[in-house]
Protein backbone atom coordinates (compact mmCIF):
# COMPACT_ATOMS: atom_id res chain seq x y z
CA UNK A 1 0.00 0.00 0.00
CA UNK A 2 1.27 3.38 -0.86
CA UNK A 3 1.59 6.51 1.18
CA UNK A 4 -1.25 7.79 -0.91
CA UNK A 5 -3.05 5.03 0.00
CA UNK A 6 -2.52 5.26 3.61
CA UNK A 7 -2.95 8.84 4.38
CA UNK A 8 -6.53 10.08 5.48
CA UNK A 9 -9.20 10.58 3.01
CA UNK A 10 -9.87 14.52 3.34
CA UNK A 11 -13.11 16.04 1.73
CA UNK A 12 -12.99 17.86 -1.49
CA UNK A 13 -9.98 20.15 -2.18
CA UNK A 14 -8.34 19.60 0.80
CA UNK A 15 -7.83 16.04 -0.09
CA UNK A 16 -6.58 16.64 -2.98
CA UNK A 17 -3.67 19.69 -2.12
CA UNK A 18 -2.54 17.01 0.52
CA UNK A 19 -2.19 13.95 -2.28
CA UNK A 20 -0.11 16.87 -4.36
CA UNK A 21 1.90 17.59 -1.52
CA UNK A 22 2.60 14.85 -0.86
CA UNK A 23 3.37 13.44 -4.46
CA UNK A 24 5.94 17.04 -4.38
CA UNK A 25 7.81 16.09 -1.42
CA UNK A 26 8.33 12.32 -3.06
CA UNK A 27 9.40 14.13 -6.32
CA UNK A 28 11.61 16.39 -4.33
CA UNK A 29 13.10 13.40 -2.29
CA UNK A 30 13.48 11.10 -5.04
CA UNK A 31 15.09 13.92 -7.53
CA UNK A 32 17.72 13.97 -5.05
CA UNK A 33 18.27 10.89 -4.72
CA UNK A 34 18.60 10.41 -8.35
CA UNK A 35 20.53 13.61 -9.55
CA UNK A 36 23.26 12.41 -6.58
CA UNK A 37 23.28 9.17 -8.26
CA UNK A 38 23.37 10.32 -11.39
CA UNK A 39 25.99 12.57 -11.22
CA UNK A 40 28.18 10.80 -9.59
CA UNK A 41 27.92 8.23 -12.41
CA UNK A 42 27.91 11.16 -15.35
CA UNK A 43 31.01 12.19 -13.43
CA UNK A 44 32.53 8.24 -13.54
CA UNK A 45 31.47 7.38 -17.30
CA UNK A 46 32.73 10.77 -18.55
CA UNK A 47 36.35 10.42 -17.01
CA UNK A 48 36.28 6.72 -18.61
CA UNK A 49 35.43 8.34 -22.10
CA UNK A 50 38.04 11.46 -21.16
CA UNK A 51 40.81 8.62 -20.23
CA UNK A 52 40.34 7.61 -24.36
CA UNK A 53 40.39 10.50 -25.60
CA UNK A 54 43.22 11.59 -23.33
CA UNK A 55 44.81 8.74 -25.40
CA UNK A 56 44.05 9.91 -28.83
CA UNK A 57 45.42 13.32 -28.07
CA UNK A 58 48.81 11.53 -28.09
CA UNK A 59 48.14 9.49 -31.04
CA UNK A 60 47.39 12.09 -32.89
CA UNK A 61 51.22 13.16 -32.74
CA UNK A 62 52.20 9.80 -34.51
CA UNK A 63 50.53 11.16 -37.78
CA UNK A 64 47.45 11.12 -39.33
CA UNK A 65 47.29 7.06 -40.11
CA UNK A 66 48.27 6.09 -36.93
CA UNK A 67 45.25 8.50 -35.54
CA UNK A 68 42.46 7.06 -37.96
CA UNK A 69 43.86 3.53 -37.33
CA UNK A 70 43.18 3.71 -33.12
CA UNK A 71 39.79 5.65 -34.21
CA UNK A 72 38.84 2.77 -35.99
CA UNK A 73 39.97 0.20 -33.88
CA UNK A 74 38.08 2.09 -30.77
CA UNK A 75 34.84 2.23 -32.61
CA UNK A 76 35.09 -0.94 -33.26
CA UNK A 77 36.14 -2.45 -29.80
CA UNK A 78 32.96 -0.07 -28.44
CA UNK A 79 30.75 -2.21 -30.58
CA UNK A 80 31.90 -5.39 -30.50
CA UNK A 81 33.49 -5.66 -27.08
CA UNK A 82 33.05 -2.81 -24.79
CA UNK A 83 29.34 -1.77 -24.98
CA UNK A 84 28.36 -5.40 -25.67
CA UNK A 85 29.32 -6.48 -22.41
CA UNK A 86 28.07 -3.47 -20.57
CA UNK A 87 24.55 -4.50 -22.62
CA UNK A 88 24.92 -8.28 -21.47
CA UNK A 89 25.16 -6.71 -17.90
CA UNK A 90 21.93 -5.21 -18.24
CA UNK A 91 20.01 -8.16 -16.95
CA UNK A 92 21.47 -7.26 -13.53
CA UNK A 93 19.33 -3.94 -12.91
CA UNK A 94 15.92 -5.74 -13.18
CA UNK A 95 17.53 -8.77 -10.46
CA UNK A 96 19.46 -6.44 -8.20
CA UNK A 97 17.15 -3.34 -8.01
CA UNK A 98 14.24 -5.39 -7.15
CA UNK A 99 16.25 -7.66 -5.00
CA UNK A 100 17.58 -4.27 -3.22
CA UNK A 101 13.32 -2.57 -2.65
CA UNK A 102 12.32 -6.25 -1.97
CA UNK A 103 15.10 -6.77 1.02
CA UNK A 104 16.56 -9.75 -0.41
CA UNK A 105 20.13 -8.76 -0.27
CA UNK A 106 21.87 -11.93 -0.53
CA UNK A 107 20.68 -12.19 -4.01
CA UNK A 108 22.64 -9.19 -5.30
CA UNK A 109 26.17 -10.97 -4.45
CA UNK A 110 24.40 -14.41 -5.93
CA UNK A 111 23.81 -12.22 -9.33
CA UNK A 112 27.26 -10.54 -9.22
CA UNK A 113 28.72 -13.73 -9.65
CA UNK A 114 26.37 -15.27 -12.05
CA UNK A 115 26.88 -12.22 -14.23
CA UNK A 116 30.83 -12.54 -14.11
CA UNK A 117 30.06 -16.00 -15.30
CA UNK A 118 28.20 -15.26 -18.01
CA UNK A 119 29.58 -12.58 -19.26
CA UNK A 120 33.09 -14.34 -19.76
CA UNK A 121 31.29 -16.77 -22.61
CA UNK A 122 31.08 -13.67 -25.03
CA UNK A 123 34.46 -12.33 -24.11
CA UNK A 124 36.01 -15.17 -24.76
CA UNK A 125 35.02 -14.92 -28.29
CA UNK A 126 34.98 -11.01 -28.60
CA UNK A 127 38.83 -11.94 -28.01
CA UNK A 128 39.37 -14.39 -30.58
CA UNK A 129 37.91 -11.48 -32.85
CA UNK A 130 39.71 -9.12 -31.93
CA UNK A 131 42.88 -10.53 -32.49
CA UNK A 132 42.05 -11.17 -36.22
CA UNK A 133 40.88 -8.13 -36.73
CA UNK A 134 43.17 -6.59 -39.03
CA UNK A 135 42.12 -9.57 -41.46
CA UNK A 136 38.39 -8.66 -41.35
CA UNK A 137 39.81 -5.06 -41.88
CA UNK A 138 41.40 -5.45 -44.72
CA UNK A 139 38.78 -8.03 -45.89
CA UNK A 140 35.77 -5.51 -45.89
CA UNK A 141 38.17 -2.89 -48.20
CA UNK A 142 39.85 -1.18 -45.54
CA UNK A 143 43.16 0.47 -46.30
CA UNK A 144 45.58 -1.36 -45.35
CA UNK A 145 47.83 0.95 -43.46
CA UNK A 146 45.07 1.67 -41.45
CA UNK A 147 44.22 -1.72 -40.66
CA UNK A 148 47.40 -2.51 -39.49
CA UNK A 149 47.28 0.26 -37.33
CA UNK A 150 44.13 -0.69 -35.90
CA UNK A 151 44.98 -4.61 -35.45
CA UNK A 152 48.11 -3.83 -34.11
CA UNK A 153 46.04 -1.46 -31.34
CA UNK A 154 43.22 -4.05 -30.61
CA UNK A 155 45.16 -7.22 -30.41
CA UNK A 156 47.29 -4.91 -27.07
CA UNK A 157 44.04 -4.21 -25.57
CA UNK A 158 42.56 -7.52 -25.41
CA UNK A 159 43.81 -7.76 -21.48
CA UNK A 160 41.20 -4.63 -21.22
CA UNK A 161 38.58 -6.24 -22.09
CA UNK A 162 38.60 -8.73 -18.93
CA UNK A 163 38.90 -5.70 -16.71
CA UNK A 164 36.54 -4.19 -17.96
CA UNK A 165 34.35 -7.37 -17.80
CA UNK A 166 34.22 -7.33 -13.72
CA UNK A 167 34.66 -3.23 -13.72
CA UNK A 168 30.88 -3.70 -16.01
CA UNK A 169 29.33 -5.87 -13.56
CA UNK A 170 30.94 -4.47 -10.22
CA UNK A 171 28.90 -1.19 -11.81
CA UNK A 172 25.49 -2.30 -11.86
CA UNK A 173 26.32 -4.28 -8.08
CA UNK A 174 27.38 -1.62 -6.39
CA UNK A 175 25.00 1.04 -8.10
CA UNK A 176 21.59 -0.94 -7.78
CA UNK A 177 22.70 -0.45 -3.76
CA UNK A 178 23.46 3.23 -4.37
CA UNK A 179 26.91 3.22 -3.62
CA UNK A 180 28.08 5.08 -6.40
CA UNK A 181 30.82 6.87 -4.78
CA UNK A 182 33.43 3.88 -5.23
CA UNK A 183 33.66 3.81 -8.84
CA UNK A 184 33.67 7.96 -8.97
CA UNK A 185 36.88 7.73 -7.01
CA UNK A 186 38.55 5.10 -9.29
CA UNK A 187 37.80 6.59 -12.36
CA UNK A 188 38.94 9.58 -11.02
CA UNK A 189 42.17 8.25 -10.16
CA UNK A 190 42.63 6.69 -13.61
CA UNK A 191 42.04 10.13 -15.60
CA UNK A 192 44.45 12.03 -13.17
CA UNK A 193 47.08 8.86 -14.36
CA UNK A 194 46.27 8.53 -17.84
CA UNK A 195 48.65 11.25 -19.06
CA UNK A 196 51.35 9.64 -17.75
CA UNK A 197 50.92 6.06 -18.59
CA UNK A 198 50.72 7.86 -22.04
CA UNK A 199 53.50 10.00 -22.34
CA UNK A 200 55.35 6.93 -20.83
CA UNK A 201 54.35 4.24 -23.34
CA UNK A 202 53.80 6.36 -26.02
CA UNK A 203 56.89 8.91 -25.95
CA UNK A 204 59.38 7.61 -23.56
CA UNK A 205 59.35 3.79 -24.54
CA UNK A 206 58.45 4.48 -28.24
CA UNK A 207 56.38 1.82 -28.66
CA UNK A 208 53.53 3.92 -30.32
CA UNK A 209 50.20 3.05 -31.23
CA UNK A 210 50.46 -0.43 -28.97
CA UNK A 211 52.12 2.04 -26.10
CA UNK A 212 48.37 3.55 -26.17
CA UNK A 213 46.91 0.23 -26.06
CA UNK A 214 48.92 -0.89 -23.31
CA UNK A 215 48.68 2.54 -21.23
CA UNK A 216 44.63 1.64 -21.97
CA UNK A 217 45.75 -1.63 -20.11
CA UNK A 218 47.04 -0.04 -17.27
CA UNK A 219 44.14 2.53 -17.03
CA UNK A 220 41.41 0.06 -16.68
CA UNK A 221 43.49 -1.79 -13.99
CA UNK A 222 44.19 1.25 -12.26
CA UNK A 223 40.56 2.46 -11.91
CA UNK A 224 39.19 -1.07 -10.76
CA UNK A 225 41.61 -1.43 -7.99
CA UNK A 226 41.04 2.24 -6.58
CA UNK A 227 37.53 1.25 -7.02
CA UNK A 228 38.01 -2.03 -4.56
CA UNK A 229 40.85 0.03 -2.27
CA UNK A 230 37.94 3.01 -1.80
CA UNK A 231 35.10 0.12 -1.20
CA UNK A 232 37.92 -1.11 1.31
CA UNK A 233 38.79 2.08 2.80
CA UNK A 234 34.80 3.26 3.33
CA UNK A 235 34.73 -0.31 5.17
CA UNK A 236 37.49 0.16 7.79
CA UNK A 237 36.07 3.56 8.37
CA UNK A 238 32.55 2.34 9.33
CA UNK A 239 31.07 4.03 6.39
CA UNK A 240 29.43 0.91 5.52
CA UNK A 241 27.99 0.08 9.00
CA UNK A 242 24.67 0.59 8.46
CA UNK A 243 24.74 -0.62 4.60
CA UNK A 244 23.03 -3.62 3.97
CA UNK A 245 25.12 -7.03 3.71
CA UNK A 246 24.80 -7.89 -0.06
CA UNK A 247 28.28 -10.18 -0.28
CA UNK A 248 28.11 -13.18 1.90
CA UNK A 249 31.05 -15.20 -0.01
CA UNK A 250 30.98 -17.52 -2.98
CA UNK A 251 27.73 -19.48 -3.77
CA UNK A 252 26.57 -22.09 -5.84
CA UNK A 253 23.60 -20.25 -6.37
CA UNK A 254 25.69 -18.51 -9.73
CA UNK A 255 25.79 -21.28 -11.27
CA UNK A 256 21.90 -21.67 -11.41
CA UNK A 257 19.12 -19.29 -13.41
CA UNK A 258 21.21 -18.59 -16.14
CA UNK A 259 18.23 -19.19 -18.58
CA UNK A 260 16.24 -16.56 -16.15
CA UNK A 261 19.24 -14.16 -16.50
CA UNK A 262 19.84 -14.57 -20.10
CA UNK A 263 15.97 -14.03 -21.03
CA UNK A 264 17.05 -10.28 -19.82
CA UNK A 265 20.43 -10.09 -20.66
CA UNK A 266 20.32 -10.74 -24.68
CA UNK A 267 17.53 -8.13 -25.22
CA UNK A 268 19.18 -5.39 -23.20
CA UNK A 269 22.70 -6.25 -24.97
CA UNK A 270 20.99 -6.07 -28.40
CA UNK A 271 19.56 -2.77 -27.26
CA UNK A 272 23.06 -1.03 -26.41
CA UNK A 273 24.83 -2.66 -29.07
CA UNK A 274 22.55 -1.31 -31.82
CA UNK A 275 21.87 2.20 -30.26
CA UNK A 276 26.03 2.44 -30.27
CA UNK A 277 26.48 1.09 -33.81
CA UNK A 278 24.48 3.68 -35.07
CA UNK A 279 27.63 5.96 -35.53
CA UNK A 280 30.43 3.68 -35.24
CA UNK A 281 28.83 1.99 -38.94
CA UNK A 282 29.30 6.07 -39.57
CA UNK A 283 33.08 5.65 -38.72
CA UNK A 284 33.56 2.05 -40.19
CA UNK A 285 32.03 3.53 -43.63
CA UNK A 286 34.12 6.32 -43.34
CA UNK A 287 36.88 4.23 -44.28
CA UNK A 288 35.36 2.58 -47.57
CA UNK A 289 34.49 6.07 -48.93
CA UNK A 290 36.08 7.28 -52.34
CA UNK A 291 37.58 10.93 -51.58
CA UNK A 292 40.04 13.14 -52.57
CA UNK A 293 40.67 13.76 -49.21
CA UNK A 294 41.64 10.15 -48.26
CA UNK A 295 40.43 7.88 -46.29
CA UNK A 296 42.55 9.16 -42.94
CA UNK A 297 40.95 12.45 -42.84
CA UNK A 298 37.35 11.08 -43.09
CA UNK A 299 38.03 8.38 -40.40
CA UNK A 300 39.59 11.03 -38.02
CA UNK A 301 36.75 13.56 -38.54
CA UNK A 302 33.85 11.50 -38.05
CA UNK A 303 36.00 9.40 -35.05
CA UNK A 304 36.27 13.22 -33.51
CA UNK A 305 32.22 13.40 -33.78
CA UNK A 306 31.60 9.92 -32.16
CA UNK A 307 33.71 10.71 -29.42
CA UNK A 308 32.02 14.33 -29.26
CA UNK A 309 28.74 12.22 -28.97
CA UNK A 310 29.61 9.56 -26.27
CA UNK A 311 30.74 12.53 -23.96
CA UNK A 312 27.31 13.68 -24.40
CA UNK A 313 26.28 10.70 -24.40
CA UNK A 314 27.91 9.69 -20.59
CA UNK A 315 25.09 11.61 -18.71
CA UNK A 316 22.22 10.16 -20.13
CA UNK A 317 23.33 6.86 -19.70
CA UNK A 318 24.55 7.27 -16.33
CA UNK A 319 20.67 8.37 -15.73
CA UNK A 320 19.64 5.68 -17.14
CA UNK A 321 21.71 3.29 -14.88
CA UNK A 322 20.09 5.75 -11.76
CA UNK A 323 16.74 5.37 -13.22
CA UNK A 324 16.87 1.40 -13.71
CA UNK A 325 18.19 0.94 -9.92
CA UNK A 326 15.11 3.38 -8.76
CA UNK A 327 12.85 1.61 -11.01
CA UNK A 328 13.38 -1.37 -10.11
CA UNK A 329 13.39 -0.37 -6.35
CA UNK A 330 10.53 1.08 -6.17
CA UNK A 331 8.45 -2.12 -8.00
CA UNK A 332 10.59 -4.50 -5.77
CA UNK A 333 8.74 -2.58 -2.48
CA UNK A 334 5.73 -2.58 -4.50
CA UNK A 335 5.01 0.83 -5.32
CA UNK A 336 4.36 1.00 -9.00
CA UNK A 337 3.17 4.31 -9.30
CA UNK A 338 6.37 6.05 -7.76
CA UNK A 339 8.13 4.36 -10.83
CA UNK A 340 6.66 6.22 -13.17
CA UNK A 341 7.30 9.20 -11.70
CA UNK A 342 10.76 8.48 -11.35
CA UNK A 343 10.93 7.27 -14.93
CA UNK A 344 8.87 10.71 -16.06
CA UNK A 345 11.35 12.92 -14.14
CA UNK A 346 14.31 11.32 -15.62
CA UNK A 347 13.19 12.18 -19.31
CA UNK A 348 12.50 15.84 -18.48
CA UNK A 349 15.71 16.04 -17.03
CA UNK A 350 17.55 14.51 -20.24
CA UNK A 351 15.46 16.58 -22.71
CA UNK A 352 16.77 19.46 -21.02
CA UNK A 353 20.57 18.28 -20.44
CA UNK A 354 20.47 17.73 -24.64
CA UNK A 355 18.62 20.95 -25.59
CA UNK A 356 21.52 23.01 -24.26
CA UNK A 357 24.31 20.38 -24.78
CA UNK A 358 23.11 20.72 -28.42
CA UNK A 359 23.14 24.51 -28.78
CA UNK A 360 26.29 24.61 -27.00
CA UNK A 361 27.95 22.27 -29.91
CA UNK A 362 26.57 23.61 -32.75
CA UNK A 363 26.44 27.18 -32.09
CA UNK A 364 29.29 27.80 -30.03
CA UNK A 365 33.16 28.04 -31.03
CA UNK A 366 33.52 23.82 -29.61
CA UNK A 367 32.22 23.07 -32.92
CA UNK A 368 35.52 24.07 -34.65
CA UNK A 369 37.80 23.90 -31.67
CA UNK A 370 37.16 20.31 -30.68
CA UNK A 371 38.48 18.94 -34.22
CA UNK A 372 41.49 21.51 -33.72
CA UNK A 373 42.82 19.77 -30.22
CA UNK A 374 43.03 16.96 -32.08
CA UNK A 375 44.01 17.16 -35.82
CA UNK A 376 47.65 18.50 -35.03
CA UNK A 377 47.04 21.26 -37.91
CA UNK A 378 45.28 19.19 -40.65
CA UNK A 379 42.30 21.85 -41.67
CA UNK A 380 40.93 19.10 -44.06
CA UNK A 381 39.84 16.99 -40.81
CA UNK A 382 39.08 20.54 -39.30
CA UNK A 383 37.01 21.58 -41.60
CA UNK A 384 34.66 18.51 -42.38
CA UNK A 385 34.75 17.49 -39.02
CA UNK A 386 32.89 21.35 -38.49
CA UNK A 387 30.85 20.71 -41.32
CA UNK A 388 29.39 17.05 -39.77
CA UNK A 389 29.02 18.56 -36.11
CA UNK A 390 25.33 19.51 -36.71
CA UNK A 391 24.69 16.30 -37.96
CA UNK A 392 26.28 14.04 -35.42
CA UNK A 393 24.53 16.11 -32.70
CA UNK A 394 21.03 15.63 -33.99
CA UNK A 395 21.85 12.14 -34.42
CA UNK A 396 22.47 11.81 -30.96
CA UNK A 397 18.82 13.15 -29.46
CA UNK A 398 16.74 10.02 -30.15
CA UNK A 399 19.15 7.78 -28.75
CA UNK A 400 20.27 9.35 -25.83
CA UNK A 401 16.68 10.27 -24.93
CA UNK A 402 15.49 6.80 -25.43
CA UNK A 403 18.32 5.75 -22.75
CA UNK A 404 15.70 6.83 -19.69
CA UNK A 405 13.29 4.39 -20.94
CA UNK A 406 15.26 1.82 -21.50
CA UNK A 407 16.73 1.86 -18.20
CA UNK A 408 13.24 2.28 -16.60
CA UNK A 409 12.96 -1.48 -18.42
CA UNK A 410 15.87 -2.83 -17.28
CA UNK A 411 14.71 -1.91 -13.60
CA UNK A 412 10.97 -3.38 -14.52
CA UNK A 413 12.12 -6.31 -16.42
CA UNK A 414 10.58 -5.11 -19.08
CA UNK A 415 13.66 -5.36 -21.63
CA UNK A 416 12.90 -9.33 -22.04
CA UNK A 417 9.31 -8.75 -23.86
CA UNK A 418 8.15 -8.51 -27.49
CA UNK A 419 6.67 -5.02 -26.77
CA UNK A 420 10.13 -3.47 -25.81
CA UNK A 421 12.10 -5.16 -28.50
CA UNK A 422 9.78 -3.74 -30.77
CA UNK A 423 10.41 -0.17 -29.43
CA UNK A 424 14.15 -0.42 -29.44
CA UNK A 425 13.99 -1.96 -33.26
CA UNK A 426 11.93 2.00 -33.60
CA UNK A 427 14.36 3.88 -31.98
CA UNK A 428 17.14 2.02 -34.13
CA UNK A 429 15.12 2.49 -37.34
CA UNK A 430 14.96 6.68 -36.43
CA UNK A 431 18.74 7.07 -35.84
Amino acid sequence: MTDQQESPLLNGSGSEACLRAEKFAFLRGEFRTWLAMSIDISIAQSSSILVGIISTYFVSKLGSVALAGVALATSMANCTGIMLIAGFTGGMDTECAQAMGAKRFHILGEVFQRALLVTSIPALFISIFWWNLELVLVSAGISRDISAEAGRYIRAFIPALWIIVVWACARRFLTTQRLTKPMLYGTLTGLCLCPLFNWLLIDRAGLKVIGAAFAADINWLVMLSATGLTILGMASMGRLSEHPTTWTGFSPQAFKHWGAFLRLAIPSCVTVVLGILAYEVVVLFSGLTKTTRGHHVDVSAFSLNFNLAMIIYAIPVSASFATAARVGAHLGAGKPENAKLVTGMGFLAVASYLFVTFTIAVFSPLRQGWSRLFADGDEHIVDLSSDLMPLAMTLTIPNNLKQILTGSLRGAGGAEDGGANRRHRAVWLLI
